[in-house]
């Protein structure tokens, strides 16, 4: 009796060593193993007076109340706990499928107003051509009544000068030989001067005479003269309508190059955020999931164990338990249907892509212009599309491997087209530092104050330590310095430039740097957060200003020719 009692006390502090948070070392097979041995001691010829009397005695309700309402209930929770974050992150991946598609409907009317105004365009087109063939044909009639005009006009001075000529009259009047009857020489003036007798012709003084064939030709030339002012009137007519027309079609071509760009723009945003939500959350919620399949079967375990358990301690009730009751116990079968998890169906990627009918895709100009009018193509290269320009995100050869690029999402228009920021990059102090930028690209430097506008509106400071950006000068000093706006339209500022040349802005009006610290080559710092396209500061500083975080842009591409090169060297951009 003293031996079980003994046993029952070190049965007991086993499974009162079973922690309440199910996080034990000893498993709950081995809990109930342990449970199963303290019933079967307790039962070893000890009566319920002798049971009661041992400490385990006063034990058993707690041992139920253990499992009946900590262990059990820890179970249901550690379930709902699951089935909680299984479903909050499905809801996480519902909500990038949500997002993308209330992006997508939101950009569907700049789509809808593309589709409208491509056959207002071509249809435009069509009537500019006309008119230009209209046009045309009308100044060729005028090309032709301009000779016309000038071949009556000639003859008309050559008449004037031949009936004119005071000379030539002379001799005309002089009698010949001087032996002329005069009746002759009388008939012959008259018949030279006045034409044939009895009137008529122009002026009424006879056909064929000088004041006849001098109005003839008068005449002439001021009916072809007037014709040829009458064509002109009506082919100036023809291109104000031309040109009138032609603007319309612009501005039509305009609006629809801008819908299908902007459209292009909205999904590509919407598709990038869309990719970055989408995976983020899709490896969440496949992480958990893998985790809480082996929790899920593991707890079905344990709760048909606790549950075992449960029997034995009840049927303990009487201060002794039957093999036969320990073995009912345990071929008991449990239903743990509610333990099971509803996994979330969650959807696979969405395809989402760039729609390629934006300026100035091979795409676009198939659709848009190949069927205009040869005589009214349009402004085919004119509004190019740079919101969607392609940009590399993998960092320039030679980078850290903790390097890392990402694009950033453009609200509004940036003229040098799109923009990556790049963190824990090479270290840049000066021009000749190696940097990071992704191949085709080179640090940031906005154009104007537009451009400054929009990356205010998309993008944070970026300082590690400092913000720098392409704006350099190759000379210490402060070039135009404080007394100049800083940007490159100005004429004063023209030392500062950027590595590919291409036109930077800062401020249109003075201010109190650069004031002569300036080291030759070396980045500038922005300073302080701008509240808008208007604020932007920076200093010099001694070349003091470095960073291993920065913007980046596409590099411009120049169509100049290197200086040196042949004269009828030509370059275009591809």
């Amino acid at each position: 009796m003293i031996f079980a009692a003994s046993a029952l006390r070190l049965e007991e502090e086993k499974i009162l060593q079973y922690p309440v948070d199910l996080k034990s070392t000893m498993s709950h097979e081995e809990f109930e193993k342990a449970v199963s041995d303290l019933f079967k001691i307790g039962s070893l010829g000890l009566t319920k007076a002798e049971f009661d009397a041992t400490p385990f005695g006063t034990s058993v309700q707690k041992i139920q109340d253990m499992i009946e309402k900590d262990m059990l209930v820890k179970v249901v929770e550690a379930h709902k706990a699951n089935q909680i974050e299984l479903d909050r992150l499905a809801g996480e991946l519902q909500k990038c499928h949500d997002t993308k598609n209330s992006q997508v409907k939101t950009a569907k009317p700049s789509d809808d107003n593309y589709k409208k105004t491509s056959p207002l365009h071509k249809t435009c087109r069509t009537t500019e051509a006309g008119l230009y063939t209209e046009k045309v044909s009308c100044w060729e009639d005028e090309a032709d009544k301009r000779k016309v005009r000038d071949m009556k006009c000639k003859e008309f001075r050559l008449v004037d000068e031949k009936y004119t000529n005071q000379n030539t009259n002379k001799i005309v009047v002089t009698k010949a030989g001087g032996n002329e009857a005069s009746e002759s020489y009388l008939t012959r003036i008259s018949q030279t001067f006045c034409g044939k007798p009895g009137g008529g012709g122009k002026g009424n003084f006879g056909v064929g005479g000088y004041l006849d064939e001098f109005l003839i030709a008068k005449y002439a030339c001021e009916k072809a003269t007037k014709e040829h002012a009458e064509q002109k009137r009506k082919c100036e007519v023809c291109d104000v309508k031309h040109a009138r027309e032609k603007a319309k079609c612009n501005n039509i071509q305009d609006s629809m190059d801008a819908a299908s760009c902007k459209y292009a723009v909205d999904i590509k945003d919407a598709c990038e955020q869309y990719s970055e939500c989408y995976m983020a959350a899709r490896e969440a919620y496949d992480t958990t999931e893998k985790v809480v399949k082996v929790e899920e079967k593991d707890r079905h375990a344990e709760w048909k164990g606790l549950k075992r358990m449960q029997c034995i301690v009840k049927a303990f009730g009487d201060g002794k338990v039957e093999q036969s009751e320990i073995t009912a116990c345990k071929e008991k079968t449990h239903s743990t249907t509610h333990l099971n998890i509803k996994y979330p169906t969650v959807k696979d990627m969405d395809k989402c892509e760039v729609p390629k009918l934006y300026p100035t895709t091979a795409e676009y100009k198939k659709a848009e212009f190949a069927p205009l009018p040869a005589v009214a193509k349009g402004k085919e290269d004119a509004n190019e599309c740079t919101g969607v320009a392609e940009i590399s995100t993998t960092p320039a050869s030679g980078s850290p491997g903790t390097c890392k690029c990402e694009r950033v999402t453009l609200n509004g228009p940036f003229s040098p087209g799109p923009i990556v920021k790049c963190v824990n990059f090479l270290d840049a102090r000066r021009t000749a530092d190696k940097i990071s930028c992704p191949e085709g690209t080179k640090l940031f430097s906005p154009r104007s104050r537009m451009d400054w506008k929009t990356f205010i509106a998309s993008a944070q400071p970026l300082r590690a330590p400092n913000w720098i950006f392409d704006v350099t000068r190759p000379q210490n000093g402060c070039g135009g310095c404080t007394g100049n706006a800083m940007n490159s339209g100005n004429a004063a500022q023209k030392t500062w430039v950027t590595q590919d040349d291409s036109a930077w802005w800062l401020r249109s009006t003075t201010y109190s740097e650069p004031n002569g610290d300036y080291h030759a080559n070396c980045f500038l710092d922005l300073w302080h957060t701008p509240k808008n396209e208007n604020s932007v500061t920076w200093n010099d500083g001694s070349c003091n200003y470095h960073a291993k975080s920065y913007y980046c842009q596409l590099q411009a591409v120049s169509t100049t020719p290197k200086k040196g090169s042949p004269s009828g060297c030509m370059c275009e951009k591809i």
